[in-house]
């Protein structure tokens, strides 16, 4: 079965720009997923309509893992890039960017659990559990 990809430009102003020049900038959601956040939308969100995709450090290896946050809201810091795609918007946090730069967040529908799954090429394993991810560097303080 196939499914359709949406691709999230990031939005910045003029004085952001140089931070982004040569790197990726999509984020990739797909249609299971964009499904699933405007359900939880018209559902949860007395029509708030942005997500805010964080990492959450672990105590997995020592520190070195990351789970991910996904949820609804608006950040109330400046510090956030914004995403539009299909009348969903996504808000990245500007340091944590590097980590998630190319994230593919997937829905998944199992006998066992329904979640958002996400996919991180910058990622360079997962931790002991398998439930976390591990970074070749720590970039975010």
């Amino acid at each position: 079965m196939e499914h359709d990809f949406y691709l999230f430009q990031i939005e910045v102003n003029l004085s952001e720009t140089w931070a982004l020049t040569g790197m990726s900038q999509e984020l990739i959601i797909t249609d299971r997923a964009l499904h699933k956040m405007k359900e939880k939308v018209a559902k949860d969100s007395n029509g708030e309509s942005a997500w805010r995709l964080t990492l959450i450090r672990t105590p997995c290896m020592r520190g070195r893992g990351y789970s991910y946050g996904f949820m609804l809201g608006t950040p109330n810091k400046d510090d956030f890039l914004s995403m539009q795609s299909d009348g969903i918007r996504v808000y990245i946090s500007k340091s944590e960017l590097p980590l998630l730069r190319g994230v593919k967040i997937d829905f998944v529908e199992t006998f066992q659990e329904d979640s958002f799954k996400f996919s991180n090429p910058n990622a360079i394993g997962k931790c002991h559990c398998s439930r976390h991810d591990i970074f070749k560097t720590d970039a975010i303080s």
